[in-house]
């Protein structure tokens, strides 16, 4: 079992397809929470999300699911020898089965979601399940989340930069209107790969519209000074 070490808790990602990375620790710094609200984490896998939000906010109250049984005893237990157990709970279900049952709304929702939507389908059926958009489509995530946040609440994704146009207009369908938009660059030099998002659901409320690029690694292949700061709470190496 591999142990990830962060500066307030460890955790693993023994038994969930899909594994700790960059994508889900950026989408966990960069994510505004609420001062004293509802959070729901989609598709959790070990929990890393639900985590690094009640680090920046222990008094919200965290809703974590996921699709997969493993996955979410995974998360449970991580959960439980956190500093935050009392204010995350987990759930293993997928969004619809939730959604059905939920007689809550949110003031944060908060997805990684999958993203291989045309190419080769995994042999590991949990792999397929948290890399594949088998059992969540953009369409059925954005329907969702627009249906369970409250009219002033925030939706706050990561997504590959080639799907930025196409969940824009998703979101527009679904009133949901961009605030920030982050393009993510692996180095200098490169084009973006990834895009930071997040939508808001009321237009009186929502923040005036950023739109920026942030690089992780500079020409010499360190990382640079503004991926440091968004990380500076969380990696032990900043």
């Amino acid at each position: 079992m591999h142990i990830f070490s962060f500066k307030h808790f460890s955790l693993t990602d023994t038994g969930c397809g899909m594994k700790i990375g960059t994508d889900a620790v950026l989408l966990g710094a960069w994510t505004n929470v609420p001062v004293n609200g509802k959070i729901l984490d989609i598709g959790t896998g070990c929990g890393i999300l639900a985590l690094m939000l009640a680090q920046k906010n222990p008094l919200n109250k965290i809703y974590a699911i996921d699709i997969d049984k493993q996955a979410s005893i995974t998360a449970q237990n991580n959960v439980k020898i956190s500093p935050w157990q009392n204010c995350i709970e987990v759930f293993n279900a997928s969004l619809k089965d939730y959604a059905q049952i939920n007689h809550e709304v949110y003031d944060l929702i908060i997805c990684n979601p999958p993203f291989f939507q045309n190419s080769l389908l995994s042999e590991n059926h949990q792999e397929k399940l948290a890399k594949h958009n088998v059992s969540l489509s953009y369409e059925s995530l954005i329907f969702l989340s627009s249906a369970l946040l409250k009219e002033e609440g925030q939706l706050s994704l990561i997504i590959p930069y080639d799907y930025k146009k196409h969940l824009i207009s998703l979101c527009s369908i679904n009133n949901l209107h961009p605030a920030t938009i982050t393009d993510v660059i692996s180095k200098s030099g490169k084009s973006p790969n990834r895009t930071l998002c997040s939508f808001f659901k009321s237009v009186t409320k929502l923040p005036e519209f950023r739109h920026d690029v942030l690089t992780i690694r500079d020409d010499s292949g360190a990382y640079t000074n503004d991926y440091k700061t968004i990380l500076s709470d969380y990696l032990l190496d900043f």
